[in-house]
């Protein structure tokens, strides 16, 4: 049996995520489970926005040494871009590497 498809829907703003945040409290199984399933939303655009600008990164020195550009990575920043506009008030340009990745992966 194929698996179904999510609906399209709107996506919480963080201001909205923030506002449920408080609303749960710290009290009660729903509390807990909605104060964790705001906190993985947070970490998963976070993680978003960071290899976003990694894969900018590395489109940038392939275009450099290639003067092309790669088909998979082509793929990743429409798909990043797309990801950017649903959460709304993102730019759709990559954001920076963060300023330690030289550290992280020399």
């Amino acid at each position: 049996m194929p698996r179904r498809r999510l609906p399209e829907f709107a996506s919480p703003t963080t201001e909205e995520l923030r506002q449920r945040w408080v609303e749960a409290g710290p009290d009660g199984l729903d509390a807990v489970t909605s104060r964790r399933l705001i906190a993985e939303v947070v970490r998963l655009r976070a993680l978003i926005v960071e290899l976003d600008a990694y894969a900018a990164v590395v489109q940038k020195v392939w275009f450099q040494e290639n003067r092309s550009k790669l088909v998979a990575l082509e793929k990743m920043r429409v798909l990043f871009s797309d990801e950017r506009g649903r959460l709304g008030g993102m730019s759709h340009n990559p954001p920076l590497a963060p300023p330690d990745a030289h550290r992280r992966y020399p």
